[in-house]
């Protein structure tokens, strides 16, 4: 649902389909910021024994599978806005949804009856 909010994909689409939970805020946990992303990256690299390698690319590219997979990393989209020439996410999605801003077509959205109660009690 990010293409929603990143300019870089305008045109792409007609439509879009989203299921369980949302892009919009930190109540879902669903984006990081450049900074949060960076911090999370900067652990990766040092669980896998990378850190201070004079190529950080070619060392992961070499570390254990089993490292990898044990590290608790979830993929979530970054705004990067100001980190990038031409950024996906320029601003936090609730703020270009705010601002009118975004990739209008139309949506169709649905949730888990389950996934509705925990953010509910989220909201507690």
């Amino acid at each position: 649902m990010h293409h929603l909010y990143s300019p870089l994909s305008a045109g792409l689409f007609r439509g879009a389909i989203g299921h369980s939970g949302t892009p919009i805020g930190h109540l879902n946990n669903c984006y990081r910021t450049l900074e949060e992303d960076l911090a999370e990256g900067a652990k990766l690299v040092e669980a896998a024994g990378c850190e201070g390698a004079s190529d950080v690319a070619s060392c992961m590219k070499e570390a254990p599978y089993e490292v990898l997979e044990a590290f608790p990393f979830q993929a979530k989209g970054v705004v990067d806005g100001g980190a990038a020439e031409e950024p996906f996410l320029p601003e936090a999605p609730e703020d270009i949804m705010a601002s009118g801003n975004f990739n209008q077509v139309h949506k169709k959205c649905g949730a888990e009856a389950a996934e509705k109660q925990k953010q509910n009690e989220q909201l507690q």
